[in-house]
C-alpha cells in the first residue's frame, strides 16, 4: 500500500530516476553492506537518500504505518535499508521512527545533509542542532553536528557534540573519528590519538581509511610538538666558545694593562701651567 502510494508521487519517482540513486540501488541489491561506503564517498547521494526517507516517512504516517511495517518498500534510506528483513541494526542505521518528534528529527537531519552537501555548513549546523533537540538520545545526530561545527571552524563546540555522540554510543567508529578531529583542531594531539586508536578497532571501509590517515597526522603533529618543547628547554650555546676563549682572555689582559698604565699617569693639577692646553 505504501509502495503503491509512493510510486504515485512525482517527487518520489523523480528521485528514484536520479542516475545516482538508480546506480546505488543496483549496487545495493547485489551487496547491501556497501551502503555506508557509497554515501560516505558521495554527500550528494546521502542527501538524496535523506530526501527519499523523509517522503517515505511522511507517507507511512499518512497511511498509519511505521517505518518497519511489512508494506514498506525495500529502498535504502539515510543510514540503512528500510525493511531489510534479516538484517540487524548496525551503528550507522537510524532506528524505526516513532512519533512526531522522531519524524521531525529525521526531516531536520535530511535538510542538514542537503545543506552540508551544498557547502552551507552554517545552515547544516542549525538543522542538526534541531535534530539533536528533538532526538537527544540519537548518537548519529550528534556525530553530524560535530562534523558541521568543524566545517564552520568551531572545534570547541564540535568537541562537545562529539563527546555526546561517543557517550551515547562509544562503539560508533565515526563518532570517535569526530572526537579525534575536534581534539586535533584544538591542538590536543595525544588525546586525539587515543580517540582515533579506539575508533580504529571497529572502523571499516571509508571510515577506517579516514581514521588511519587522521591517526598518522595526529602522531606526526604530536611528535613535532614534543621536538619543539625539547628545543625550547635545551640550554643555549655560549656566545664565547672554547676556541675563542684564549683570544678573549688576551683582550682582557691587554685591556687591564692599558687600565694599569693609565692609572700610573700622574693626575693633572688645575694649577699646572698647561691648564690652557686642557681647555
Amino acid at each position: 500500500e505504501v509502495a503503491e502510494a509512493l510510486m504515485g508521487q512525482t517527487s518520489v519517482t523523480d528521485l528514484l530516476g536520479n542516475p545516482k540513486i538508480a546506480d546505488a540501488v543496483c549496487k545495493l541489491r547485489t551487496d547491501p553492506t556497501r551502503y555506508q561506503e557509497l554515501i560516505s564517498a558521495d554527500p550528494e547521494l546521502e542527501a538524496l537518500f535523506g530526501r527519499l526517507n523523509v517522503l517515505m516517512s511522511a507517507k507511512e504516517h499518512e497511511l498509519g504505518h511505521t517505518a518497519s511495517g511489512c508494506c514498506t518498500p525495500e529502498v535504502p534510506v539515510s543510514h540503512g535499508m528500510v525493511n531489510a528483513p534479516d538484517r540487524a541494526c548496525d551503528d550507522d542505521e537510524v532506528p524505526a521512527l516513532q512519533g512526531e518528534d522522531a519524524f521531525d528529527a529525521e526531516q531536520a537531519r535530511a535538510e542538514g545533509a542537503l545543506a552540508f552537501g551544498r557547502g552551507d555548513f552554517v545552515s547544516a549546523c542549525e538543522h542538526y542542532e534541531r535534530a539533536t533537540s528533538l532526538e537527544p538520545e540519537q548518537h548519529l545526530h550528534w556525530s553530524n553536528l560535530a562534523a558541521a561545527r568543524l566545517r564552520v571552524n568551531d572545534p570547541a563546540q564540535a568537541l562537545e557534540a562529539a563527546r555526546e555522540c561517543t557517550r551515547l554510543n562509544p562503539r560508533f567508529a565515526k563518532g570517535q573519528l569526530r572526537l579525534g578531529e575536534a581534539l586535533q583542531h584544538l591542538g590536543r594531539h595525544d588525546e586525539a590519538i587515543v580517540a582515533f586508536e579506539y575508533g580504529k578497532l571497529r572502523a571499516e571501509g571509508s571510515v577506517l581509511t579516514s581514521i588511519t590517515a587522521a591517526l598518522k597526522k595526529a602522531k606526526s603533529d604530536a611528535a613535532t610538538v614534543r621536538l619543539g618543547s625539547k628545543a625550547i628547554a635545551a640550554p643555549a650555546e655560549p656566545l664565547i666558545s672554547k676556541a675563542t676563549k684564549p683570544i678573549a682572555q688576551r683582550c682582557s689582559v691587554q685591556a687591564n694593562g692599558i687600565d694599569r698604565a693609565e692609572a700610573a699617569q700622574p693626575a693633572v693639577s688645575l694649577s699646572n701651567a698647561h691648564i690652557f692646553d686642557i681647555l
